[in-house]
């Protein structure tokens, strides 16, 4: 039963790519890309390696003595950072429209589509040099996980779960005649999981109190994940085609209750993508 509480956890990565010049496209411009982001985080190798050797000293041991309760833990704690974390590669589309020059530098909207998530985000550009080599800006976003659970697990489980993703960066680029676009900034992603269940009030106050155990609920608690770090990316092309290259480094903050216990899956991951871009 714990194996398929935890099935929905798979599938839970957020999107991490920018993709898009410092610079922000002037009113009625548009930029169109496909992208497809790798994820790599070490969390789960330690966690592994972790349970990995306490269960090696305490089943191997002789005697009928149970299995320590931190044991347990251990790997329950890895099989949850495999699920939540586990390396992968998703493909995304981009659409990206100019809107206004009139605040500040200038104004665009985007929009990314996964099949697993939406999400939308403005950038708001807050300097240019004289010679429009060089921009400073600001990035807003908000994503929107379609796709949490398969539907069997929600079934199953009676639980619905969601994701909602928070996305703030600050990128410094340069521009170099029709052929080369760089960035660099910091980032901050804050993601919220929730768990509801399915059955409405007055069925679940109907429920023996013995089967309360099965809930999700009780076996991990609304949580934030935290990420911190650097997106840096460049387009190398001509006028209205481009080849994008980037990747993220983030420092990951997320310790979950599990259990009624709070547990440590702080790590780090990178996560490189690459695109083709056109725009006009």
């Amino acid at each position: 039963m714990l194996g398929l509480t935890m099935t929905w956890l798979t599938g839970c990565a957020t999107s991490m790519t920018d993709m898009t010049p410092s610079k922000a496209l002037e009113p009625g411009h548009v930029q169109l890309s496909a992208q497809m982001q790798a994820s790599v985080q070490d969390t789960p190798v330690r966690k592994s390696i972790a349970a990995g050797a306490d269960a090696r000293d305490e089943f191997m041991q002789d005697g009928g003595d149970p299995v320590e309760e931190e044991t347990v833990r251990d790997f329950v704690d890895a099989g949850l950072a495999w699920l939540l974390f586990r390396p992968g590669v998703s493909t995304e589309f981009m659409a990206r429209i100019g809107v206004w020059d009139g605040l500040l530098e200038g104004l665009e909207f985007g929009l990314r589509y996964d099949t697993k998530m939406l999400k939308g985000d403005a950038k708001v550009q807050l300097f240019e040099s004289d010679d429009e080599r060089w921009a400073v800006a600001a990035d807003f976003g908000f994503a929107h996980h379609l796709s949490v659970v398969n539907d069997a697990t929600k079934y199953l489980t009676l639980t619905d779960f969601s994701r909602n993703d928070l996305d703030f960066q600050l990128s410094g680029g340069v521009q170099l005649g029709d052929v080369f676009r760089g960035w660099v900034g910091p980032r901050v992603i804050a993601s919220r999981v929730s768990a509801e269940p399915v059955l409405p009030g007055y069925v679940r106050d109907k429920i023996p109190p013995e089967l309360e155990k099965y809930d999700p609920n009780q076996f991990f608690d609304d949580a934030w994940l935290m990420y911190y770090g650097v997106t840096a990316g460049m387009m190398v092309g001509y006028k209205y085609v481009f080849l994008a290259l980037e990747l993220s480094t983030f420092r990951v903050a997320f310790r979950p209750e599990v259990f009624g216990e709070e547990r440590n899956f702080d790590g780090t991951v990178f996560a490189p993508a690459a695109g083709l871009v056109v725009t006009w």
